[in-house]
């Protein structure tokens, strides 16, 4: 059987609950069968999970939008881009439009696998399709850029901002980032001491950059620097990311002053 080797808990849990409720002469509902299908994708075995899925179609039961996302995203992660349009295309056959988190893990598996131009033509196809881009899709988008040859980095971010592009926690963890992975861990300092200074909310994440990049100039780690087009590019980006998040930290910062003397003005009288 292909759940014969070690398979994680809550599979596990499922496919004994599977094979319980076949006993009793029952089929698995959805919820059910989803877990089984995540738990087989994140293991990998998406032959397994392939054969789930045909299998729901015997016995009566309907993918829904899980159903399809997560085995977009298992076929995305094993960079099986064939697979993956195959499922898009019965997604669509089915009824079902992409959502937000289609079109996100997609990007994702698009901009790790180097494939920007693809990826830019799914970030076009989703506005199109009237569908909100969120924080996760900025954020992916930006990390695929930080990689790609400068002249379609430089269009892309374009219609980021031209989109809203919020930046976050994430956003600047992935900068700071790729300022170490392209031999720069002293813009990696020099940018997190600025946003230190606009007292930004630093994650473990963040913490383990900074670590990262002053054991790398300690220990004079040679990293073959970008050209310095690319370098002023991630500066520029980083600016963008610095700017908001300033001009947010000031805004809340001036709305908490309001507060505390409206506190203090009916305190006083």
């Amino acid at each position: 059987m292909w759940w014969a080797t070690p398979l994680s808990g809550r599979l596990q849990e499922a496919l004994m609950l599977e094979r319980e409720m076949a006993r009793k002469g029952l089929l698995p509902d959805i919820f059910t069968t989803n877990i089984i299908i995540n738990g087989l994708c994140k293991e990998g075995r998406m032959k397994s999970a392939s054969d789930v899925f045909r299998n729901m179609h015997h016995t009566g039961l309907i993918p829904d939008i899980v159903t399809y996302n997560t085995l977009i995203d298992g076929y995305c992660k094993a960079f099986d881009t064939v697979s993956t349009d195959e499922v898009v295309n019965k997604m669509y056959a089915t009824g079902w439009d992409p959502d937000i988190t289609t079109y996100n893990i997609r990007l994702h598996g698009l901009c790790t696998g180097r494939k920007m131009s693809r990826a830019v033509m799914m970030l076009e196809e989703l506005i199109s399709a009237g569908v909100v881009p969120d924080t996760v899709t900025y954020n992916t988008v930006m990390n695929g850029v930080c990689t790609d040859v400068l002249e379609r980095a430089m269009i892309v971010t374009a219609k980021l901002l031209k989109m809203a592009f919020v930046p976050n926690v994430v956003t600047a963890n992935l900068l700071l980032s790729h300022f170490c992975k392209q031999g720069m861990p002293e813009k990696t300092i020099m940018w997190g001491q600025k946003l230190n200074e606009i007292s930004f909310g630093f994650d473990e994440i963040s913490i383990k950059l900074m670590d990262r990049a002053y054991r790398n100039i300690q220990d004079n780690v040679d990293v073959p620097k970008p050209p310095p087009e690319k370098s002023l590019f991630l500066d520029f980006l980083m600016y963008v990311t610095y700017d908001y998040l300033s001009r947010n930290s000031l805004k809340k910062n001036e709305n908490q002053g309001s507060l505390k003397r409206m506190e203090i003005g009916y305190g006083g009288s």
